[in-house]
């Protein structure tokens, strides 16, 4: 008989039980291919999220040390960076301060209705 897994042919020197097979084990009568292809299907992708979390922890260790050796190299252009940061958000707190002053004061200076009227409609 030959296995319907391995396709091993069973010859008359083979010892054993007669309803299995004498290379990978298997009972003649349990094996199914459906469940047979359904395992190698399942292999195949445990294999493959193996193989994406070995490259994703890869990616992530090599992100780290780069990190690091930038740190190391570049700590100069970091805090470079901080002070632009801080720098142009004091800009910020400063135009907005000003631009409230010079709302509230132009209000204060502002002359009434009247007198625009005078001078937008000529009398």
């Amino acid at each position: 008989m030959q296995c319907p897994k391995c396709h091993y042919l069973r010859s008359a020197r083979d010892t054993g039980p007669t309803d299995a097979c004498p290379r990978c084990g298997i009972i003649y009568a349990k094996f199914d291919p459906a469940v047979e292809k359904s395992r190698a299907e399942l292999k195949v992708i445990a294999e493959r999220r193996l193989h994406l979390q070995g490259c994703t922890h890869s990616f992530f260790v090599n992100l780290n040390e780069a990190a690091n050796a930038w740190g190391r190299h570049y700590s100069w252009l970091g805090k470079l960076i901080s002070a632009l940061i801080i720098g142009v958000a004091c800009a910020a707190v400063v135009v907005v301060v000003w631009s409230i002053f010079a709302v509230v004061l132009g209000m204060g200076l502002m002359p009434s209705p009247k007198i625009i009227n005078v001078f937008v409609g000529g009398r």
